[in-house]
């Protein structure tokens, strides 16, 4: 399915003619109100007509613009003609109208003024499939008029209960979140009452950054447990804003688990990190995890979760690096590890385990360099090392190098 423009603070409506997008922010700026020896009616029909003879995205543009420059004005007949379309198509048109009136009055920071018979067929419309642009439109117009709970919201609910599309579910979320509080007694039937958790998900979302129901707040904990990734991050979200954290470690697990993209890997990490028990289950978690990570940002997210997961996962880190062997990874290990193991004994010794067994010189001079980097606990474990005659070969040769480097000591 084609993706549906979503919004965040300031949605804009979806329009009739695809190629038109382009021009709709500089359309919307450049309205401005006009004077017209006409009625608002009159302005409306000569609009509508010209838009309904034209070929020209000029000319239909210039229509929909007269429209919008009226205003509030234009609302009563914008929503006669809306009761009384029989045709998606006409509706589309006519919402797009609407749409680009209420995004004009929040730029400008204006009331809109709608008739009590807009909300209502909005409402009414909203519960059938429709078109997927009349189904934009009307989501949008329903997040930009002022809130009115009892006749949009069924509505809305309906449409995010069967929308399958990103955007538009990102609209129709938003546009249930601002009809308020008379909104919420809605939302919370319809969550409790779904067995969708893409659905629960989405409503779990609304609930965001707002004081949680007993009722609500188990169905959202129990949607930790969910196999759909989004459903679970939307739940672990609005609990932890609300300050509720039971079974937000394990739906972070997961998360890791099932992440698939760098930002999707990294954030599960950061969760795992804020959320550890410090037990050996979570730090053997991370450290399975740890093969995935490949750039920069995602091995030092996971090395920051296990170093936070107390000793358990400080012994993790050590076996990564041992295993260590491409030259950017030992850098990338060595940001985290030579801060937060400072004193560790185990650090040195997993840089001269490298050391000890690499072929790859580029990454024997990553370890090196990390070796160096652990100061007084590294300088004298390569001393002892050196002191033993066992020690001898390229070992020996690159533990001399490394004990050169070494910053020489102040007395």
């Amino acid at each position: 399915m084609t993706p549906c423009p979503a919004f965040s603070r300031t949605p804009t409506a979806l329009i009739k003619r695809s190629s038109l997008a382009a021009s709709l922010l500089a359309l919307l700026l450049a309205g401005q109100p006009l004077g017209f020896a006409a009625t608002a009616g009159q302005t409306i029909q000569r609009a509508f007509e010209a838009m309904a003879a034209t070929e020209s995205e000029t000319e239909f543009d210039a229509s929909v613009t007269r429209m919008v420059a009226l205003g509030n004005a234009a609302m009563p007949e914008l929503t006669r003609r809306l009761v009384a379309a029989k045709d998606d198509g006409t509706r589309t048109q006519i919402t797009y109208v609407l749409a680009r009136i209420a995004a004009q009055a929040k730029i400008r920071r204006q009331a809109v003024a709608a008739p009590q018979a807009l909300f209502d067929t909005i409402g009414k419309l909203l519960l059938e499939p429709r078109e997927l642009l009349l189904e934009a439109n009307l989501a949008n117009l329903a997040a930009m008029l002022p809130a009115h709970p009892v006749e949009l919201t069924p509505g809305l609910l309906a449409l995010l209960e069967r929308s399958h599309n990103a955007g538009m579910r990102a609209t129709t979320t938003v546009a249930i979140g601002r009809q308020g509080e008379g909104a919420l007694a809605l939302v919370q039937q319809a969550l409790l009452g779904t067995g969708n958790d893409r659905f629960a998900g989405d409503l779990a979302l609304v609930f965001d950054g707002r004081v949680l129901p007993k009722a609500v707040q188990a169905r959202l904990q129990a949607l930790l447990q969910s196999t759909n990734d989004e459903a679970r991050r939307n739940a672990a979200r609005t609990l932890e804003r609300a300050g509720k954290t039971d079974g937000l470690l394990e739906a972070a697990l997961r998360d890791l688990a099932a992440a698939r993209s760098e930002v999707e890997f990294s954030v599960a990490a950061g969760k795992v990190k804020k959320h550890t028990d410090a037990s050996p289950r979570v730090a053997l978690a991370l450290a399975q995890a740890y093969p995935r990570a490949h750039r920069a940002e995602e091995r030092l997210a996971v090395i920051d979760a296990l170093a936070a997961t107390g000793a358990p996962g400080k012994s993790q880190i050590v076996n990564i690096i041992e295993a260590a062997d491409d030259p950017a990874e030992i850098r990338h290990l060595g940001i985290v590890a030579n801060s937060r193991l400072k004193d560790d004994p185990r650090l040195p010794q997993a840089y001269i385990a490298i050391l000890k067994r690499t072929d790859n010189e580029r990454a024997s001079d990553a370890a090196m360099f990390n070796l160096v980097m652990t100061h007084e606990n590294g300088r004298r474990q390569v001393r002892a090392m050196l002191d033993d005659p066992a020690v001898d070969g390229t070992l020996r040769q690159r533990l001399q190098l490394a004990r050169d480097l070494f910053p020489t000591r102040k007395n």
